[in-house]
Parts: structure tokens; C-alpha cells; sequence
């Protein structure tokens, strides 16, 4: 992104400039990227196709390109450092393994009542996660889904028939 002296932006124009005769300089900036755009295959988010910088808010829609979102693909969010909250819509049932694994920044996320399943991983590592509330609907939490994550609480539903091996291995904040 700049100033050019040519338009195949190869020769960048350097600050300040003497003009000593007439001359054409040429743009190039970069699209500003505004809002978060996913990649999806088969209903299943695979991850970030674009966001804008620095933390990230996602709100995953229930529909994508007229196709229904149904979860999320193994890995979809891994790793990202940027995401700070998590809304899922009431499409997704499952929340796939590893989903959210090292989202160390990932304080806070907001499970619809339709999620019946909690896969390996799926928030391992999430340090700043300290608080969760799981939905009525949950049948299963499985190992290491919230291993090593910053939870200090945790109320289990109901309806919870089994937890994993692990599933909340060391959480020393954990009360």
C-alpha cells in the first residue's frame, strides 16, 4: 500500500518528495476489512475466511449463503488469539473437537439450548474462559473439552449423562 511512480506498483515513492516536473504518482491501499466472513463446507464452519483486526466478537449466523449452519468443523477456531466471545446460534448441536483450543484470549461464550454434545478439546486451553454457562440440553461432555481453561465455577444441567476423562484436568482455578 502507497504511493508509486508506476502502475505495477514496483517503484514505491518515498516521503517528502521534490517535484521538479510534471509527474504521475499511482494508489494502492488496501481494503479495509469491516466485518467477519466464514468458510463453510457441507453447514459446517471450517474457520475465518476474513476479519477486521485486533479482538474478535464472533457472532456465528444460523444461515450462510442459504446454506443452514450446523457446527462447526474439528479445529474451525484454533489458535486464534483474537477471538474474545462466542455467540452460537441454535442450528449447532455439537461444538466439534478442538473447536476453540488455544483461543487463549476467549473470555466469554454463549451456548444455545440446542448444543447436546461438547467434543474433545473443544475449549482446551482457553485461559481467560473462567465462567460457562452449559445449556439444558447437554448430554455429553467429553475429555479435555475444558482442560487446562481458566474456569473457576461450573454448574452442571440436569440432563449431563456423562464427562469425559480429564474434561476439566487441570483447571486449578477451578473451585
Amino acid at each position: 500500500k502507497g504511493w508509486y511512480y508506476d502502475s505495477a506498483y514496483n517503484s514505491k515513492v518515498s516521503f517528502p518528495l521534490s517535484v521538479t516536473r510534471a509527474m504521475t504518482l499511482y494508489a494502492k491501499w488496501e481494503e479495509q476489512i469491516t466485518e467477519i466472513t466464514y468458510t463453510v463446507s457441507d453447514g459446517e464452519i471450517t474457520g475465518i475466511a476474513s476479519a477486521p483486526e485486533g479482538e474478535l466478537e464472533l457472532v456465528i449466523p444460523s444461515e450462510i449463503n442459504g446454506e443452514t449452519i450446523t457446527g462447526l468443523a474439528f479445529g474451525a477456531f484454533a489458535n486464534n488469539k483474537n477471538i474474545v466471545k462466542v455467540t452460537l446460534p441454535y442450528t449447532i448441536k455439537t461444538i466439534a473437537g478442538q473447536s476453540f483450543r488455544y483461543c487463549t484470549a476467549l473470555a466469554e461464550v454463549n451456548l444455545p439450548d440446542t448444543v447436546v454434545d461438547i467434543r474433545p478439546g473443544a475449549f482446551e486451553k482457553c485461559y481467560a474462559l473462567t465462567s460457562i454457562d452449559l445449556p439444558e440440553s447437554l448430554d455429553n461432555i467429553a475429555q479435555n473439552a475444558f482442560m487446562e481453561s481458566g474456569l473457576k465455577s461450573i454448574k452442571f444441567p440436569d440432563t449431563l449423562k456423562s464427562v469425559g476423562e480429564y474434561a476439566f484436568g487441570d483447571c486449578t482455578s477451578l473451585a
